[in-house]
């Protein structure tokens, strides 16, 4: 289970992505939860509606916890990983642009803000359904045998 979410290496199918999902909530859950305790609920949120510095820490933590089930998926999919890029990317951005200004603030976003926002749930539809409901390729692929093979 651990290799689930520390490599890149080889294939999973869909089950092991939504442990793997599903484990990433409650794990997000659960440190905002002790943000909280710890912080108090204003350490959520900034004035402007944006993340606060621990929230933003939980986020790069569970991305980075994420990274290698999107991968894998895209993997077994036979999908060139470089596709994550995809799903990731418009959020970076936008979370980059309210930082410094130029998306405008999470709870007054500018045009280029509502933009990636729409971009980003678009992406994120796709992805929900192509990693989370599509069967990946049967058999063997460029990226490791099947996940789903009766291994003898």
């Amino acid at each position: 289970m651990g290799s689930l979410f520390t490599t890149v290496e080889g294939r999973i199918g869909r089950k092991q992505y939504w442990i793997g999902s599903i484990l990433l909530f409650v794990a997000t859950m659960a440190l905002a939860l002790i943000v909280v305790a710890v912080s108090g609920a204003a350490s959520l949120a900034r004035a402007d509606g944006g993340s606060s510095g621990a929230m933003t820490l939980v986020t790069i933590v569970i991305l980075a916890a994420s990274i290698p089930i999107v991968v894998k998926r895209l993997k077994d999919r036979n999908k060139s990983p470089h596709y994550a890029w995809l799903l990731y990317g418009p959020a970076i951005i936008s979370t980059i642009g309210e930082r410094v200004g130029f998306t405008g603030t999470p709870t007054e976003p500018n045009a280029l803000g509502y933009w990636l926002a729409l971009l980003s749930l678009i992406i994120g539809i796709w992805f929900f359904v192509e990693l989370g409901f599509l069967r990946g390729t049967t058999g063997p692929n460029g990226y490791g045998p099947d996940p789903l093979a009766v291994q003898e």
